[in-house]
Parts: C-alpha cells; sequence; structure tokens
C-alpha cells in the first residue's frame, strides 16, 4: 500500500487529502440545500386520474415509433390528451408498460399498441389505459377519476365518475 499516490477510493497511507480550493470536490451534503421544514400541504399523492377499462387490443405495429394509439372517442371520455404519459396494463398476461397517448381516429374503436409495447400485447388482448395525478391534500378530498368501461368494440359501454 505504501506509495499509491493518486490512488482511487480509500487514502492510501503517506498521501495527502486535498483541501478546498487545492482540486477538491467535495461531498454532496457540502453543497446540498438547507432543508425546509416539512410541510404537510406541500405533500401530494398520486391517485388514479382516467382510466379505459377492458379496451381491446386492435392493432400491434412493432415496427412504428412506440406510443399507444387510442381513439379520440375514448381520449375524450377519460379526458387523456395526446403525448400524455400512460400506464398500460395487458390483462392476459399482468404486463405493466409506461407509453404515451396517440390519438387515433374517432369511432373507429382503435386501441393499437406500437413499438416495443407490441411486445407485450397481441390482437384481442384486453387491456387497461390510466393515468395519475398528483394532487395535494385539499384536492385529495374532492378528487373524482374519470373511468369508463368498453364493449367487445371499444365502444363506451358504461362510465364511473367516482371510485
Amino acid at each position: 500500500m505504501e506509495g499509491l499516490v493518486g490512488r482511487v477510493g480509500p487514502v492510501a497511507r503517506g498521501t495527502r487529502r486535498q483541501k478546498p480550493g487545492n482540486g477538491w470536490l467535495g461531498r454532496a451534503k457540502d453543497f446540498a440545500a438547507p432543508r425546509q421544514p416539512y410541510h404537510q400541504d406541500a405533500m401530494q399523492r398520486f391517485l388514479l386520474r382516467s382510466k379505459i377499462h377492458g379496451a381491446r387490443v386492435t392493432e400491434a405495429d412493432l415496427n412504428y415509433m412506440g406510443s399507444v394509439t387510442i381513439d379520440r372517442d375514448l381520449l375524450e371520455a377519460v379526458d387523456i390528451v395526446p403525448n400524455e404519459k400512460v400506464l398500460v396494463v395487458n390483462l392476459e398476461n399482468g404486463t405493466r408498460v409506461e407509453s404515451y397517448a396517440f390519438e387515433g381516429e374517432p369511432g373507429s374503436g382503435i386501441i393499437g399498441v406500437n413499438g416495443g409495447m407490441a411486445r407485450h400485447a397481441q390482437v384481442g388482448d384486453r387491456i387497461l389505459i390510466m393515468t395519475f395525478a398528483g394532487v395535494n391534500e385539499e384536492e385529495l378530498r374532492t378528487h373524482k377519476p374519470k373511468v369508463i368501461f368498453t364493449d367487445e368494440k371499444n365502444r363506451i359501454e358504461s362510465a364511473l365518475e367516482t371510485v
């Protein structure tokens, strides 16, 4: 161990520690902002914001650039906007994949899994499509997710305004 000047890791015997202003970078705690007092109202909880339940996959395109294509009528019913982050759960095999929503032709019933997500779902699989929102304690009391249930052709069968 003698003479290991410049060794990475613990300081070897016979070496000098770097001093501030002499190439010393310090540790993360030396640069951390002072701790703020905890405030209950600053905390957010992430709750279900919207859900399309039981939709059937109508397309799976591995060579498409990604996303999940959703009939615009379904997007509007649950207030999902194009490019919004979605969690897709395949009810047939249990996989959960994060992606983003892409707007499909209204009234078409399209639910297309694209890109890498096509490895996790096949045409005919039943899926859930969900979004979540961070809400504070005040919003927690009044938050109501938008949930729709679809039939075999991805038409809205029923809606649930609260859970």
